[in-house]
């Protein structure tokens, strides 16, 4: 069992209501160790305009999954709660991405752990460290506090929800 961390991305609907079934589909298969805060990003590397989204990053216990059935189930949770996909970096309903699983490092032509633009990413790289503030980039390994320090806040702010 394996140590994952996920994060979660919405622009389209209601955003924090979308993260919110995306949680409650993950804690139904894994157990949630820890949540972020919510953040509200800019869209990333796109050339129309797009709403801005929600994030979040959560850590969770792989149980009995590898990281391809991890990343399978992921993509089962992101077709129930209604995305489509189309284009790379369009407006999402929910996007679920697989940024780490534990220490391991992985190249295929179907997984990429840790995710490979995990590092240029305050949106994701800020809720990371809500979670562990000493956590270490497995590739690099560069703390993700000195990576936030390079990164600036990047225009990304808390949303205040009441919780996490």
């Amino acid at each position: 069992m394996s140590y994952v961390f996920i994060g979660l991305g919405s622009n389209l609907g209601n955003r924090k209501e979308n993260l919110r079934l995306a949680i409650s589909k993950i804690e139904n298969t894994f157990r949630i160790i820890k949540k972020s805060f919510i953040y509200e990003t800019k869209p990333f590397q796109v050339n129309d305009f797009q709403p801005n989204y929600f994030n979040q990053v959560i850590k969770v216990h792989s149980g009995s999954y590898n990281p391809y059935e991890f990343l399978d189930k992921l993509m089962l949770f992101e077709k129930e709660l209604g995305r489509i996909r189309v284009r790379t970096n369009e407006s999402r309903i929910i996007d679920l991405d697989l940024l780490m699983y534990g220490d391991e490092i992985i190249e295929s032509k179907k997984l990429t752990i840790p995710h490979p633009r995990i590092h240029e990413r305050a949106f994701v790289v800020f809720p990371l460290l809500d979670i562990d503030e000493k956590l270490v980039h497995p590739v690099t390994r560069v703390s993700f506090m000195d990576i936030s320090l390079e990164l600036g806040d990047s225009g990304i702010k808390k949303v205040i929800t009441g919780s996490s």
